[in-house]
């Protein structure tokens, strides 16, 4: 039997309701979340308070500030005021210039030779800043200053002589010995190995 046909008029109206059937509104997109963002962000920060940190001048104690005065030195941006080989010139211009004695002695018996000196700051105080040059161009630097041990780090190594307590610091390529002489805190700073600057360092407080 045939089937029977779709009432009349049906299907021009199913096919005029799908023609005019408004389209499906689109899928809302989530809202993004501030959680990646905020992580980029902080991750620039900490680049750049690294890079910052790494700009910044290193000279969180004594013995520190004491090696990169040596470097500089070195580097040749600490210049001398008073270029003479004479001890007594020299501490003559640091009686002068400073309110504590500065001894710079002869260490001519050590090959030793004085070349010059200059009045620095250490950690905010005047000190009486001089170099010696061995034959080998090696350079020895001393800085005097109005100071006390109980104010430095903890040392690498701690030697007991005479009456004198010396401390050792270890930092990079450098060593720094420091004594005290009454109210005046000495250093020496040099590249060569810690033995013979501690040696150095007895016979300039022994003198």
């Amino acid at each position: 039997a045939d089937t029977p046909g779709a009432p009349a008029g049906i299907e021009e109206a199913v096919r005029s309701t799908l023609d005019g059937e408004a389209p499906s509104p689109a899928v809302p997109r989530p809202a993004r979340r501030p959680g990646r963002w905020l992580a980029a962000a902080a991750a620039v920060i900490l680049v750049v308070a690294g890079a910052l940190w790494l700009r910044a001048p290193v000279e969180d104690d004594l013995a520190t500030a004491a090696v990169e005065s040596y470097r500089l030195h070195r580097a040749g941006e600490l210049p001398h005021a008073i270029e003479t080989p004479e001890e007594a010139v020299l501490e003559g211009f640091f009686g002068r210039q400073l309110d504590f004695p500065a001894r710079v002695i002869d260490l001519r018996m050590m090959e030793l030779t004085l070349v010059g000196g200059r009045v620095h700051e250490l950690d905010g105080r005047k000190s009486a800043l001089y170099a010696y040059r061995g034959p080998d161009g090696r350079v020895i630097l001393c800085q005097m200053l109005p100071g006390t041990l109980e104010e430095l780090p903890p040392p690498d190594q701690v030697r007991e002589e005479r009456g004198f307590t010396f401390q050792l610091y270890e930092r990079g390529d450098a060593t720094a010995v420091f004594w005290l002489e009454g109210q005046v805190l000495c250093v020496l700073v040099s590249d060569m190995p810690g033995p013979e600057l501690l040696a150095l360092a007895r016979e300039k407080a022994m003198a």
